[in-house]
């Protein structure tokens, strides 16, 4: 009678932690839900057979050519850029806040055959997420290049500026940028030859800056450096590179008086010395003709 009894205990004791086990691993898989469909979907799309995915001509076309992704493409160096790798052959996914809004980014792609841009703001982790799930779905295998174009000015005078005003711009320049790179990597790591750029800016550099101004951008564009470093030394396989686009015709570029350089000349230029860049370059300060910036 008391070994049954006994029996029985340990019976009730190894249901009650089967239950607790499955309990917890539930509670997991509702917390970490959006990131798995998202590792399914990409391991989904890196098996041979693919004869169930959606837009399966988008897929053998991007399986076939060099694919980029563009932050920031509504308008300016993005808007350039987008339409340089275009040219050029590329498959480009163009990202930006407001696709709706960007009607001449929107033009582009539609007369060149290209996918709709892809809504993504830097600043919010969902739109982020969000953006991987759409460049899964439309079949993309691969990222050959990521290119981080978005970015704000922020305040101005280091006198006045708040912290809220700092911390949003150090999220948009800098924080943004880190996690869109953490989340799109398995397509980065997919790619045969990856790269990874960063658009910086000269007035980033602490050697250089003696003018003062445009503090936020300045001090979120020098951390943004750090970053490059920090990647190109834990990140394998990838070439990482800051990139300066020179004094650019923009919005911004033209603040600080008549800018000589158009964003077509820009982008050529950047295209040509990223399409350079070896080994040798991984973690490099450099511009748009190639030449090392100064830290």
């Amino acid at each position: 009678m008391e070994m049954i009894l006994s029996f029985s205990i340990v019976i009730s004791i190894f249901v009650l932690f089967a239950n607790l086990e499955y309990g917890l691993a539930s509670c997991a898989g509702v917390l970490n839900q959006e990131v798995c469909k998202a590792s399914e979907k990409l391991s989904l799309l890196q098996t041979d057979d693919c004869s169930e995915l959606p837009i399966k001509d988008q897929q053998e076309k991007m399986a076939a050519q060099r694919t980029i992704l563009i932050t920031g493409c509504s308008r300016g160096i993005g808007l350039a850029l987008a339409e340089e790798y275009i040219n050029r052959g590329w498959q480009v996914l163009a990202t930006c806040r407001s696709p709706e809004r960007a009607k001449e980014l929107t033009a582009l792609l539609k007369k060149h055959h290209q996918s709709p841009a892809v809504a993504l703001d830097t600043a919010d982790d969902g739109t982020i997420l969000r953006a991987f799930q759409t460049v899964l779905q439309r079949g993309v295998r691969k990222l050959d290049l990521l290119f981080h174009n978005a970015g704000i000015s922020g305040p101005e005078d280091v006198l006045k500026a708040t912290r809220a005003e700092l911390d949003a711009t150090f999220s948009t320049n800098v924080s943004g940028p880190m996690v869109i790179t953490q989340t799109f990597l398995p397509l980065l790591k997919a790619a045969p030859q990856p790269k990874l750029v960063f658009m910086s800016t000269i007035m980033s550099s602490l050697e250089m800056n003696m003018g003062g101004g445009m503090m936020a951008y300045r001090v979120t564009k020098t951390a943004l450096n750090g970053m490059v470093r920090q990647f190109a030394g834990d990140v394998s396989g990838v070439i990482v590179l800051a990139m300066h686009p020179g004094w650019v015709q923009t919005d911004l570029g033209n603040s600080v008086g008549p800018a000589p350089l158009s964003p077509a000349a820009s982008c050529r230029g950047m295209y040509d010395t990223i399409e350079g860049a070896t080994r040798a370059h991984n973690g490099k300060f450099i511009d748009y003709q190639g030449q090392k910036i100064r830290w």
